[in-house]
């Protein structure tokens, strides 16, 4: 049997921002244990929109007080999807942390999950 370190958290529940940081960490080191489970994801994903419940106010030409998602980095991550590796799912995944209405995010991680998806259950072809 092969003995993990265990890590420490610090449950932070005072208030809604600190929780979900508590979330956010324990879903971290899910997907870093193991990047093949959905648990860590799902985790991710509710620490994220737990405390999104309506959407942001617009104004009637539907334009938000929210930044758009920087234009450059979306970019540079469909240039990488061809090539798309776990480092680059990670990065997205932070991007989403930051920015959870970049819906074209959540879109692209799913399609870079699935790529990651194939390639795991082909690797093990390609040795054979």
């Amino acid at each position: 049997m092969v003995q993990q370190n265990v890590p420490v958290i610090s449950v932070e529940s005072h208030d809604e921002k600190s929780w979900r940081e508590t979330l956010l960490k324990v879903a971290g080191i899910l997907c870093e244990r193991q990047p093949d489970h959905p648990q860590g994801y799902r985790l991710r994903r509710h620490a994220i929109w737990q405390n999104i419940t309506v959407a942001p106010q617009a104004e009637n030409d539907g334009r938000t007080p929210l930044a758009a998602f920087s234009a450059d980095i979306m970019a540079d991550y469909q240039t990488r999807e061809s090539s798309a590796d776990r480092a680059l799912w990670q990065q997205v995944e932070q991007s989403l942390i930051l920015a959870p209405y970049w819906f074209d995010g959540h879109a692209l991680s799913a399609v870079l999950q699935n790529v990651l998806a194939v390639m795991t259950l082909l690797k093990p072809l390609k040795t054979k």
